[in-house]
């Protein structure tokens, strides 16, 4: 998992893929509060955007998820959130699998051994390797929060 502020979005564009560039550009040049919720593409199904509007959870209301063709780049352009991850090991139980048709499985629960905190203009990015759990309360109060998560194929 990488993590950072899309204002230094420039000095990561040194050390990652073009792809993950430019996602991260994309994030830092738009204003998503002029961008309705829904999907963007920016390099056709194999780089785009989903844009969503939502109130934040509990932890034991949101299950695990892992995707094996695309990465995520997650950014919060509103509110704050706890995201959960660990990497995808050991023997973990999956509840359901939508891998082959919709590139998610989600688990049964599980103990994650991190989590990131991501505030307005924080973004982090999972590979298909680690599990995460996003969407969760971040300081014990729900709040409603714009999310952009760039969706990047990795096959």
């Amino acid at each position: 998992m990488l993590t950072g502020n899309v204002k230094d979005w420039r000095e990561f564009a040194k050390y990652v893929p073009a792809d993950v560039q430019m996602a991260l550009q994309y994030l830092a040049e738009t204003d998503f509060s002029k961008v309705a919720p829904g999907k963007y593409e920016l390099d056709g199904d194999r780089v785009f955007a989903k844009v969503e509007h939502y109130v934040t959870v509990p932890r034991a209301e949101k299950r695990p998820e892992v995707h094996n063709e695309y990465i995520d780049v997650q950014y919060l352009a509103a509110g704050s959130e706890r995201i959960y991850y660990t990497p995808r090991r050991g023997n973990y139980t999956v509840a359901e699998d939508r891998l082959a048709k919709d590139d998610i499985a989600f688990y049964q629960p599980l103990e994650e051994e991190n989590y990131v905190m991501l505030g307005h203009g924080t973004f982090a990015v999972f590979a298909p390797f680690e599990i995460h759990r996003p969407g969760c309360v971040a300081r014990e109060v729900p709040v409603y929060v714009t999310k952009v998560v760039v969706k990047i194929r990795t096959r």
